[in-house]
């Protein structure tokens, strides 16, 4: 799994991946305009170009079977990644390579490429009201 936009807080699902075996690269930031430390977009947007990078390589590697690219889609709609760089990278899956992307805002050409689509919807958040993310509950 690479994971775009959080970062390396140890969070309890990247806490629970590891603990499954599941390897787990995080290359975010944080979510864009969150958190207290505000980090530029242009700090965001470096963090999901190497991302992106590293996303190749375990892509071309032949060690995989399946991929998760965590977020690639919130990435994309916060302007950290083009739409061109992404659709560029899944055109050089291997066969015999499943990818998930997950994400809101999937982008049509994304879904024109894929096997299946899932969307999960938020209907509310208590994030839309200013507050923080809780131990526990939230991570």
């Amino acid at each position: 799994m690479v994971q775009f936009v959080k970062t390396e807080t140890g969070t309890g699902e990247t806490k629970a991946l590891r603990y499954l075996g599941i390897e787990c690269l995080v290359t975010g930031e944080g979510f864009v305009g969150m958190g207290g430390d505000r980090k530029s977009l242009e700090v965001h947007q470096e963090a999901a170009k190497r991302g992106l990078k590293e996303a190749e390589k375990l892509l071309l590697s032949g060690e995989y079977e399946l991929l998760v690219f965590d977020e690639i889609f919130i990435a994309m709609s916060e302007k950290l990644l083009e739409k061109s760089e992404v659709l560029d990278l899944l055109k050089k899956r291997p066969k015999g390579v499943d990818l998930v992307l997950t994400g809101r805002g999937a982008v049509k050409e994304i879904v024109l490429m894929a096997d299946t689509v899932t969307e999960m919807k938020k209907i509310k958040h208590e994030f839309d009201k200013g507050k923080v993310a809780r131990e526990g509950i939230n991570f």
